[in-house]
């Protein structure tokens, strides 16, 4: 039976082999060399990588998993291992997105300091919907966002601030921002907008999460 070959967690590339162990016979090395797998060598451990892509050349999986393994498999890099977002001002309207044991979790408050939330949503995303939001994460360059974004005006109280913390196990990212965004780190507008076209990078992110809790609107 073919075996399913998962994307890459670090690149997500589809472009994956099998990682074959033990010593090659003269027909193992023949298809080696055709592309049909990568070599590993004699020697085989716990620890023993199982996939390796051919994009950014990373070794992933376990070719001897552990029960321990089983039960609790590893990351594969579509669904993350923690996920909470948050957006919202004082007397504006508060969101909140947060992944609680594989569910995700979305809550509406009208302001900051409102106890019980004017909507709340339990959803369990698709495979293909993780994915979805795996590749817009890589397309904005989320990796490479500051920890923390500022806009240097103190005569401004209050505006808008958000929090960001996702962990995918090999990256992971906890990133923050008062009035500042990544790609429009210096602009404010007086009636507490954003600047659309200065924040590509961010509305990508909201969207994102939007469908991720079944389209509800986040701004």
């Amino acid at each position: 039976m073919t075996q399913r070959r998962p994307p890459c967690p670090q690149c997500l590339s589809k472009d994956i082999l099998l990682i074959q162990y033990g010593m090659p016979s003269a027909e193992t090395l023949e298809k080696s060399s055709a592309g049909k797998f990568v070599l590993g060598g004699c020697c085989i451990s716990d620890q023993s990588p199982k996939w390796y892509c051919q994009v950014c050349e990373h070794e992933f999986g376990k070719y001897m998993p552990s029960v321990e393994e089983v039960l609790h498999p590893e990351p594969d890099g579509i669904k993350p291992l923690e996920l909470e977002f948050w957006i919202g001002g004082y007397s504006g309207p508060n969101h909140s997105v947060k992944l609680v044991n594989g569910v995700l979790k979305y809550e509406l408050h009208e302001h900051r300091h409102q106890d019980a939330p004017v909507k709340e949503l339990e959803i369990m995303p698709t495979r293909r919907k993780w994915l979805n939001f795996r590749k817009k994460l890589e397309a904005i360059d989320v990796w490479n966002w500051k920890h923390s974004y500022d806009y240097d005006n103190h005569n401004i109280c209050d505006g808008t601030q958000w929090s960001f913390d996702v962990d995918y196990g090999i990256r992971k990212l906890t990133s923050e921002g008062s009035n500042a965004y990544p790609g429009c780190e210096s602009i404010f507008v007086i009636d507490e907008e954003r600047d659309k076209e200065g924040s590509r990078e961010f509305d990508v992110l909201l969207h994102a999460l939007s469908l991720l809790v079944g389209g509800v609107k986040i701004e």
